[in-house]
């Protein structure tokens, strides 16, 4: 049968697998729906057992038909549905900033999302970051339990039930200073 390979799916692209018939056919034939804007069906040699799949939609549910032909004609096909990883989160910034609390605000990839990973840290590799977790609906993010006039990282990304996109491109953060004590 058709399947995807594993950990192959991306943003715009995927990696299909199948067994051959036992007599190879002289070609295959590949359908994607929605269309990603390309001439279909795909020709594919009929020794061939996989095909890499380019040029797809971010967070895109694609339904895939291989077909193998000969001079007769045209087999069944074969089909697998498989959703495209989201893309990056863009636009990360920080308003309002506070001494102990920051909202984080980003540009969702659009599509059906699970949720997002937002990673923070005082270390700019994120060694030891704290994740929380916004559901698919977010936009932004209120972080708190923050230490004064420290300086922070975040990174964001987004999840569907396929997978996780990239993280975002990093952004940094200082927080206000704690207010004056004990003024007399």
């Amino acid at each position: 049968g058709l399947a995807v390979q594993g950990g192959s799916v991306t943003t715009s692209g995927l990696t299909l697998t199948w067994t051959a018939p036992a007599s190879n056919p002289a070609s295959y034939e590949l359908s994607i729906s929605p269309n990603p804007g390309v001439s279909l069906p795909i020709a594919i040699a009929g020794t061939a057992t996989s095909y890499a799949v380019a040029g797809l939609s971010q967070n895109t549910n694609y339904t895939f038909e291989l077909r193998a032909k000969n001079t007769t004609g045209l087999s069944a096909p074969a089909s697998v549905q498989q959703l495209t990883l989201p893309a990056a989160p863009t636009g990360l910034s920080a308003n309002p900033i506070a001494a102990t609390t920051v909202t984080i605000n980003w540009t969702p990839p659009g599509g059906s999302l699970t949720g997002y990973d937002l990673d923070y840290s005082t270390d700019n590799t994120f060694a030891g970051a704290t994740t929380v977790s916004p559901g698919g609906g977010a936009s932004s993010q209120a972080v708190g339990g923050l230490t004064a006039n420290t300086t922070y990282y975040f990174r964001l990304r987004a999840k569907n039930t396929t997978g996780s996109s990239d993280y975002s491109t990093t952004l940094t953060v200082l927080t206000r200073p704690a207010a004056p004590t004990s003024l007399a």
